[in-house]
């Protein structure tokens, strides 16, 4: 489990055939704040985003605001 204000590198996978996508995940007051390195197309809210360390799921949730 995270714990509040925590902020870590991760890869993150927005399509099951997607390749990941580095990123950086901020943890404030339940929500993930995450902020890509590169640009993803066609991030939607409502999708699921799903955040890896290597292999291992470390989390994941629906999309609620975009940038």
């Amino acid at each position: 489990m995270f714990t509040q204000n925590t902020v870590f590198d991760a890869s993150i996978k927005l399509r099951y055939k997607s390749t990941s996508a580095n990123c950086k995940v901020e943890i404030i007051n339940d929500e993930a704040i995450i902020t890509l390195e590169d640009d993803v197309f066609g991030v939607a809210n409502g999708q699921v985003a799903v955040m890896y360390e290597g292999d291992k799921v470390i989390g994941s949730g629906f999309i609620i605001k975009t940038n």
